[in-house]
């Protein structure tokens, strides 16, 4: 039965955990980020938001990690939905194991992931940071569903405005080679592998004039489309602050061009979302449940009980079938 504010300052110190260990950790490709480091910030959200110390679960957690890789994004494997919600198991399992009494090894996550999987990169913070600010002030949050290196194209192509697809000759994105090597393919023809290829989320952009999760239907007329688009590596591109750019052309069939280049999408810190894009995104994906959109917002200042009150519509109830004494 723990506070608002408590469950906000686990989901604080997790995301911070998170993040500054990806930060000084360069993953190896094909490894994909969600699972193997997050399993050990988020039992340290899960440990702070309780009062414990974070230490020997977040060690368990290290000693016991899921290290998915992009493959079931490409082939869309739709089990690649669980890599995050594995990490969140593993870190409750980790939790559970420290408070019975395991431990876990100091050195396993590091022998993993610097050197085998990554490789370090610990450095200073850069000019005008410093270790004090919160990485969660420098986050992207993604508007668009596809994958986060598809986004700067996207919103790119959108730019470009209404355009006739059916009069395009050819689509050439410009890129960085980090990019390029994640996403520039050709999308199998499912909803999830449409999300991983840079091609169909150009397409999916201008076809459709927006790249939400219904956009992404996969469709035969999109994936035509996306046959149409070339990929290059531009190496003058900006890729510093973890930018992932692109620059969209598309040539008419009467030799008519336009182009667009972005550089942070919008949602990227740089490009803050708005609170109105915040709650058209929650909405879309809960339902409309503007209540729960007002909890969230709230939930510092919820007493004990808070996060059964967050997840329960009805909490003068029951909590979905099982009663609430239990």
């Amino acid at each position: 039965a723990h506070s608002g504010r408590a469950i906000v300052d686990g989901f604080i110190a997790g995301y911070e955990a998170t993040a500054a260990l990806y930060d000084g950790l360069e993953l190896r490709y094909p490894v994909h980020p969600h699972a193997g480091l997050a399993g050990v910030g988020a039992v340290v959200g899960l440990a702070v938001g309780r009062g414990l110390d974070p230490l020997p679960a977040a060690r368990i957690a290290g000693t016991l990690p899921v290290v998915p890789v992009w493959a079931a994004c490409f082939d869309g494997a739709t089990a690649r939905h669980a890599f995050a919600g594995s990490a969140a198991a593993g870190a409750v399992r980790a939790q559970q194991l420290a408070d019975a009494g395991f431990t876990g090894s100091p050195q396993a996550i590091g022998d993993l992931f610097d050197g085998i999987v990554a490789d370090a990169r610990w450095a200073p913070p850069a000019e005008g940071e410093s270790d004090s600010d919160p990485y969660i002030l420098r986050a992207s949050v993604k508007l668009h569903s596809a994958c986060l290196t598809c986004h700067a194209a996207i919103d790119a192509a959108l730019a470009l405005g209404p355009i006739a697809t059916g009069e395009i000759g050819d689509i050439a994105i410009a890129t960085s080679a980090d990019v390029a090597e994640k996403v520039g393919r050709q999308a199998a023809p499912n909803d999830l592998s449409a999300r991983f290829s840079l091609p169909y989320a150009v397409a999916t952009a201008l076809r459709n004039g927006r790249a939400d999760a219904a956009a992404f239907a996969y469709e035969e007329t999109v994936g035509a489309l996306a046959a149409k688009a070339t990929i290059s590596v531009d190496d003058g591109l900006p890729t510093a602050g973890h930018a992932m750019p692109a620059r969209v052309t598309v040539t008419m069939l009467d030799g008519t061009r336009r182009s667009s280049e972005v550089v942070f999408p919008r949602g990227h810190h740089t490009r803050p979302a708005t609170e109105d894009d915040l709650q058209i995104k929650f909405l879309s994906l809960t339902g409309g449940d503007a209540a729960l959109w007002q909890r969230v917002l709230d939930l510092d200042k919820a007493g004990p009980g808070a996060s059964r009150r967050l997840l329960c519509r009805d909490w003068g109830g029951t909590v979905g079938r099982h009663d609430r004494r239990r």
